[in-house]
């Protein structure tokens, strides 16, 4: 189930970077901010507030889709793709051409890790089992399992000294956790705060993605590929 977590996730953002590509006239013209601004709430809105009436609206699809993740990863998926050196701002249009798949591929191959921090930085995902015990070694995380298609909160444990942590099944009578790798997760420890990491390695999954996408045709518009200064508003 960790590995699930992470590629949901990597599947959002890459659904997320396929509506900036189909419908790039629209999204170019987005209203920006100023130089170094670390939001785009036009972008931000279209997914994660249905208040606003900026166009085209993506935010029915984008809850009908992934309105079962947890907010924090929705919202860390939005904003991910909107601002920053992985923002379409600064990312794209991309160097070199390809399909939609060959684009999605690449630009998603390598997948960041997912890291959270207890007991009080993200309590939608993780918490600590026993929170009156401080470091405990005990902690609930909420993962997705791909079986299902759900979200659960699973017990985790780890060893405190070399952090080394165990997860799925949950333990019911002090019956031992199945070991994770530690390429898939590791627990760094902090004075005040300690993190989870969450990882998977695997290629991208692609063909989910596809098959959610709000668009009938997968070709990617020529005019994604015209430099930046032919496609903002000041220079149509």
């Amino acid at each position: 189930m960790v590995a699930d977590t992470v590629m949901r996730y990597r599947q959002m953002r890459a659904a997320l970077a396929a509506v900036q590509m189909l419908d790039w006239a629209s999204i170019a013209r987005l209203p920006d901010l100023a130089p170094g601004a670390r939001d785009f709430p036009a972008w931000n809105d279209m997914f994660l507030d249905g208040e606003r009436t900026y166009l085209p609206r993506y935010f029915d699809w984008f809850q009908t889709q992934f309105g079962d993740v947890p907010l924090v990863l929705r919202r860390r998926a939005v904003e991910s793709m909107g601002f920053g050196p992985f923002g379409y701002r600064k990312a794209h249009p991309s160097r070199r051409e390809g399909t939609l798949v060959q684009i999605l591929v690449t630009r998603f191959r390598i997948s960041p890790q997912l890291s959270f921090s207890f007991p009080e930085g993200d309590p939608e995902i993780v918490t600590r089992a026993c929170p009156r015990s401080f470091p405990s070694r005990l902690l609930r995380l909420r993962l997705y399992d791909r079986t299902s298609n759900s979200w659960e909160w699973r017990l985790a444990a780890y060893e405190y000294q070399k952090t080394d942590w165990r997860a799925e099944p949950p333990i019911d009578d002090g019956a031992e956790m199945s070991p994770v790798p530690e390429d898939c997760a590791v627990v760094t420890l902090g004075s005040s705060r300690s993190r989870i990491h969450l990882r998977n390695y695997a290629p991208l999954d692609v063909e989910p993605v596809l098959e959610i996408l709000p668009f009938k045709g997968r070709t990617v518009p020529k005019d994604y590929w015209l430099p930046w200064q032919r496609t903002t508003p000041e220079t149509q």
